[in-house]
């Protein structure tokens, strides 16, 4: 019971203004890179202890990409090669016909003659 009223109370506190505002001073301070590799993008905060959670201190953090946070975690993804699916009928899948006209095209044809009921007009 206690390990789940930690993990909301962690939760919450993940999404709160205070480490959101930690975040963004980190990311300044440390210059808007991973401390591990050189990405830039998907920064996140990582906490090196748990001791000060809730009141952490800047030495108690580090900046790591998403991949490096994954790794640290042991959180991997390996990526399955796709298959290719075997078509038995090749026109089963062929594309449908664009049931649209874009309003220039509806446009060129009415200057050639052709007269469509708007939508305005259908009741």
């Amino acid at each position: 019971m206690k390990d789940s009223l930690f993990k909301t109370k962690y939760k919450k506190y993940l999404l709160s203004d205070e480490w959101a505002t930690m975040k963004i001073d980190l990311i300044h301070i440390r210059g808007h890179k991973c401390e591990r590799c050189p990405s830039k993008g998907n920064l996140h905060l990582h906490h090196l202890t748990y001791k000060n959670v809730f009141n952490e201190e800047p030495e108690d953090l580090e900046l790591l990409c998403a991949k490096c946070h994954a790794t640290e975690h042991g959180i991997t993804k390996a990526k399955k090669p796709k298959k290719k699916k075997k078509v038995k009928n090749k026109r089963a899948f062929k594309p449908k016909k664009k049931r649209f006209m874009s309003y220039a095209a509806l446009q060129r044809l009415e200057k050639d003659g052709h007269k469509f009921k708007r939508l305005e007009n259908i009741k």
